[in-house]
């Protein structure tokens, strides 16, 4: 949490304790520095004691400036270098605008890349600057990472991967046909050791369709379910976490009344071995397959029906 004054001056540790007095234990000054000192510590102790109530769910503050003045209590409070000078807050704006510019350029109602998202994932942003104006200027935005992701390959089968993915991709309005995309992609290809064949991108926009054609010759693109997009060559260089297909599955009837309903299901053999392997005793005596589903021994879920009573009459 900021404030409108600078904390560094009440806090000479990371961490100070506060009594009945309002000051940092150890806190010597003169008259008028002791009241000043007073009032922002008073301010801090009623800020920091909203936020914990809200955050508990609590309709008033347990602590108080106040409170804490009428009573020997003793409060600890931490600080930590930062605030509006801190570099980690200048990359959080300058990644939050051009998130906020990347969606915007995108027509999306939220952006894709914010400072908090990226903080809480293990992805990868690269920024491009240059010269210009009073400070420089930032011009691109490149964020990659690594997603599990089910796709399709060219056969119409279903995979599982862990592939690196293009999640979002920005050049300012003002410097594009610059060639200064190009320079951004490439960097981030040499860095992360990808080649561009293995990218699945997240919603490309038609302007990143093209400049994948452009630049880098890709064309044929591979149909998916999902908003990912991959190209032929994706297989190369991703492998499928999942090694079993439909290949080894056969045909599986039972007497449960969902194979009347939806028909034979597919079983593969692993899945019956797994199930004969159970708690490690022999294998149970499977079901015969049926082909006439409506006069059986067994009625619902495979349970022994009963005799009827008025064959014995």
């Amino acid at each position: 949490m900021e404030f409108r004054f600078n904390v560094a001056q009440y806090f000479k540790t990371p961490i100070i304790k506060v009594t009945n007095t309002l000051l940092p234990s150890g806190y010597y000054e003169d008259r008028r520095a002791v009241l000043d000192a007073t009032s922002k510590i008073s301010e801090i102790i009623n800020d920091m004691g909203e936020a914990s109530a809200r955050a508990q769910g609590l309709t008033r503050a347990v602590t108080t400036a106040q409170k804490l003045r009428n009573s020997d209590h003793s409060l600890y409070l931490m600080s930590e270098k930062g605030g509006k000078n801190d570099a980690t807050s200048k990359i959080s704006e300058i990644i939050n605008d051009m998130g906020e510019a990347s969606a915007r350029a995108q027509g999306l109602t939220r952006a894709v890349t914010t400072a908090q998202k990226l903080r809480n994932s293990d992805h990868s942003l690269y920024l491009m600057s240059e010269k210009g104006g009073k400070n420089g200027v930032v011009t691109g935005l490149l964020k990659v990472g690594v997603k599990s992701l089910y796709v399709f390959d060219a056969d119409g089968e279903t995979h599982k991967v862990n592939a690196p993915c293009v999640l979002d991709f920005y050049i300012h309005e003002s410097r594009q046909r610059a060639g200064l995309g190009k320079v951004l992609f490439q960097y981030m290809l040499d860095q992360e050791n990808y080649r561009v064949q293995q990218l699945a991108i997240d919603r490309p926009s038609d302007k990143l369709v093209g400049f994948l054609k452009k630049h880098y010759g890709l064309t044929q693109t591979i149909p998916q379910m999902n908003n990912f997009v991959v190209y032929e060559d994706f297989f190369q260089y991703n492998t499928s976490r999942d090694s079993s297909s439909m290949e080894s599955a056969e045909m599986h009837f039972t007497n449960s009344p969902n194979t009347m309903l939806f028909g034979p299901q597919f079983k593969s053999n692993t899945s019956e071995l797994r199930g004969q392997q159970t708690n490690g005793k022999a294998p149970l005596p499977t079901m015969p397959t049926i082909g006439n589903l409506q006069n059986t021994p067994v009625g619902r879920y495979a349970a022994q029906r009963p005799r009827c009573s008025m064959a014995e009459l």
